[in-house]
């Protein structure tokens, strides 16, 4: 008699074991799922904020170059060839470089972001995959524990 009240306890304990690891699993499926969104709109808010310092240091450099144009003028000096010309290239040259830096730095920024997001994606599905598997060696360790009472 006191075999089978074990059995029986061992089976329930089985059970709701069950019902916590699908419990826990919806609960990391949920958090995994949370965090892929939070990482995506993450990357938006990188790209933007690239953008908008890309453009601050566009204009920042139209600036430069006007008032180098400016001093340059003013010096009395020709534009037409000769050092100013080349000191002018020369920093247009170096301006496109910040810039070029500027938006790989934004792209890789906003690219790891969203990698991230995958990863989250990719576990929120692990945990649904595996979570019958989960739930069933919960059920089958509570069956075995009531079974052993009877051997």
């Amino acid at each position: 008699m006191w075999a089978i009240l074990a059995a029986g306890a061992a089976l329930l304990g089985g059970i709701t074991k069950a019902v916590g690891a699908s419990k826990e699993s919806k609960a990391k499926e949920k958090m995994a799922k949370e965090n892929e969104a939070q990482a995506e709109k993450e990357a938006g808010q990188i790209e933007e904020a690239y953008q908008l310092r890309l453009s601050d240091l566009q204009t920042q450099q139209k600036r430069f170059a006007g008032h180098q144009k400016t001093l340059i003028g003013r010096a009395g000096v020709q534009l037409t060839s000769g050092s100013p010309l080349a000191l002018m290239s020369e920093t247009s040259r170096m301006m496109a470089e910040d810039v070029r830096r500027l938006k790989l730095e934004g792209q890789m920024a906003k690219e790891g972001r969203l990698f991230e997001a995958s990863q989250y994606g990719e576990e929120a599905g692990l945990y649904r995959k595996t979570r019958p598997w989960q739930v069933g060696g919960s059920l089958l360790g509570g069956v075995a524990q009531g079974a052993s009472f009877f051997i």
